[in-house]
Formats: C-alpha cells, sequence, structure tokens
C-alpha cells in the first residue's frame, strides 16, 4: 500500500504517514510461495483416480502434479498452460529455448504476462525447472529452461525424514 503524499501535508501528517507504513505486515503465505495440499482422503476425487497413492498403479500425469502448484479449482488458466508447457518441455527432450518458448507461445495464445510473471517463476521457485542464461552474470537476456530433479529431492528429502520420525516415535512406544 503506497500511497502518494500531497504537497500540502504538514510535518506531523507526513510523520503519521511514515510510522503507518512500517506497521504494515502482510499475513498468510504469499500465494506464489503456496503448495496446495489438500486434504490427502480426497486426492482419488481431484485426481480422478481409485488408488492415487499406490506406488506400482496408476501413473500420474503431468496435469495431475501440476494440481498443486496450480489447482484447476483456483487458477485454471495457469493450470492448463502449465501443463502445456511442462508437456512441451517433455516432448522437446526436457529442455527449451527462449525461442522455442516464443513458439509456444504464439501455438497456444497463452499471454505472455501469465506465462512470464506467473507459471515459469513459479514452476522455478517449485525446482521444477531451471533457467540457464547465457551470460550467467546477467538477470536479463537469452536463456533456456531445463526440466530439474530438485522438486524430487525436496518432496523426497521431507517425506523420508518424516517417515524416519514416524519410525522413531513407534519404535520408541513399542520399548519394554
Amino acid at each position: 500500500m503506497c500511497m502518494q503524499e500531497p504537497k500540502d501535508f504538514t510535518e506531523a501528517q507526513k510523520k503519521y504517514h511514515e510510522s503507518r507504513k512500517e506497521k504494515i505486515v502482510p499475513k498468510g503465505i504469499p500465494a506464489e510461495e503456496a503448495f496446495w495440499l489438500p486434504d490427502h482422503s480426497k486426492i482419488h476425487e481431484i485426481l480422478g483416480k481409485t488408488n492415487p497413492f499406490d506406488e506400482f498403479g496408476v501413473e500420474w500425469r503431468v496435469e495431475d502434479l501440476m494440481q498443486f502448484l496450480f489447482p484447476k479449482r483456483y487458477r485454471e488458466i495457469q493450470h492448463k498452460f502449465a501443463t502445456q508447457l511442462v508437456e512441451f518441455m517433455i516432448a522437446n527432450g526436457g529442455e527449451i529455448n527462449y525461442m522455442q518458448l516464443g513458439d509456444f507461445v504464439e501455438s497456444t495464445g497463452v499471454s505472455k504476462a501469465t506465462l512470464y510473471n506467473k507459471i515459469v517463476p513459479r514452476l522455478l521457485d517449485a525446482g521444477m525447472i531451471e533457467r540457464h542464461r547465457k551470460n550467467p552474470e546477467s538477470e536479463k537476456g537469452p536463456y533456456r529452461l531445463e526440466m530439474s530433479q530438485s522438486f524430487h529431492n525436496y518432496l523426497f528429502k521431507m517425506a523420508k525424514e518424516w517417515r524416519r520420525m514416524v519410525s522413531t516415535a513407534r519404535n520408541r512406544k513399542n520399548r519394554p
């Protein structure tokens, strides 16, 4: 919330507005950092799979995984184009350059603002993709996007540690 000060503000009014700026504290988790984790008992309804947690059962598609970053229920357009982008990357060997990304924009009709300001940053932050610039020292210029294992490593480590904690707790409970 940025207020523009009229030129005829007194010094007391200016001090008051400055003091209010410092007290504004954001509440909640920023949307760009949120990971949608619905009730685990409803995953079969959300994904339309009979036993979604069976390791050797039905495979989850790109569309299914995108549900957790861009839930259809809340971000339908972003979900649609994020799914298409990841499928496009898979079809191109897991990597695309900025020219191919431009072709993707043209062929799908996705808004550049949605793609460059919402979808790509979210996939980067989650560790699903990495951006490699031709000039690594610069934050501008041509780049390529590459699918990344970071997302897997991040969630796998969390799940593995949780399993370890549960096993430790159960082991302590069963001691005489």
